[in-house]
């Protein structure tokens, strides 16, 4: 009879550094304090097995601290598109690196930022989409059909965006992605209302959309992606603006969030090399306690070998030999 088992026993035990990545994430409860909780009950046997890893770790770490510092001091004096614009940044740089690592923790750092689960990704996709291929068609042909299946495209969007926000209405945890993007949304309907549509003679910032949704944290793309239409004069500043308890929400991404987050991660940095000093320090009082007593034992272990020697060399056996003549002589 096989007996049963509950998942968390099938569940390796979380002991060392490697353990611990190879699971992160696993559980939705993850977040970066039950990381540095996890990190700080590591064996030092583990540790002693694992230094290489923990040291890989410690690099990549402190590379990712230092990209979120930067991102922080860029946020500090930005608009709120801006600020969006730098998370979008901040997402690309540690997608590039390819590091499974960074990545699991870039993913504490996101569920911080929007934890919420959504389906803006596919919103974004299917925005993205749409507006890329009306974008291309209008740059080739100049039509008022575009004009105008980007304004259906547009009201549709912002309908469905408007009966999602009802939904949400009266939850104060709802997606900050939702938000950004249902007044993005909101925005490009309102240039088709003023018939200001100097946005639709360039198709390449809707690419973005498109592409990265599948990344972490997708709809920064749109901080990009305003930011180009400003540089392109196809959108005005005072065009951009986001509802007071957005942009609180946004800000507090600046002040709040980000900084919150780099110091729990300098936390589990700082333990991580304690832990490897510790057995550095470990590793360096065995030696030296074993050089001691090489150093103690080398005089009798001379005198021992220099007794060995003498007693099997020639000289010795011919004293004795001698010696034992001399006796039967007598």
């Amino acid at each position: 009879m096989v007996k049963y088992q509950h998942p968390e026993e099938l569940k390796p035990s979380k002991c060392s550094l490697e353990e611990i990545f190879a699971h992160l994430g696993s559980d939705a409860d993850d977040t970066i304090d039950s990381l540095c909780e996890q990190i700080e009950k590591i064996p030092r046997s583990r540790v002693i097995r694992n230094q290489a890893f923990h040291q890989a770790t410690i690099t990549k770490l402190k590379r990712l601290l230092r990209i979120l510092e930067e991102s922080q001091v860029r946020m500090e004096e930005a608009t709120p598109h801006r600020i969006i614009s730098i998370l979008g940044d901040l997402r690309q740089k540690t997608c590039v690196c390819k590091d499974g690592l960074t990545m699991k923790v870039m993913t504490l750092f996101a569920s911080e930022i929007d934890g919420k689960d959504t389906i803006v990704s596919e919103d974004l996709q299917r925005l993205g989409n749409q507006l890329y291929a009306i974008a291309k068609e209008y740059k080739h042909h100049k039509s008022e059909d575009c004009k105008i299946k980007a304004g259906e495209v547009l009201a549709r969007e912002c309908k469905a965006f408007k009966d999602l926000a009802r939904r949400d209405d009266q939850d104060d945890d709802k997606s900050l992605g939702h938000e950004i993007v249902r007044r993005f949304v909101a925005l490009l309907n309102d240039t088709v209302e003023n018939n200001n549509m100097k946005w639709l003679e360039y198709s390449g910032p809707f690419r973005f959309l498109s592409e990265d949704y599948k990344d972490l944290l997708p709809w920064t793309s749109i901080g990009f992606v305003l930011q180009l239409m400003l540089d392109q004069d196809s959108l005005r500043l005072e065009d951009i603006w986001f509802h007071t308890r957005t942009v609180k929400r946004i800000r507090k991404i600046a002040v709040k969030r980000i900084p919150r987050f780099t110091e729990k991660l300098s936390e589990i940095i700082a333990t991580l090399e304690q832990q490897s000093g510790d057995i550095d320090h470990l590793r360096n009082k065995l030696l030296a306690g074993f050089a001691g007593i090489v150093a103690a034992a080398a005089p009798a272990m001379a005198r021992m070998a220099l007794s060995l020697v003498t007693a099997h060399s020639p000289i010795h056996d011919f004293k004795s030999a001698n010696h034992s003549f001399l006796e039967i002589l007598q």
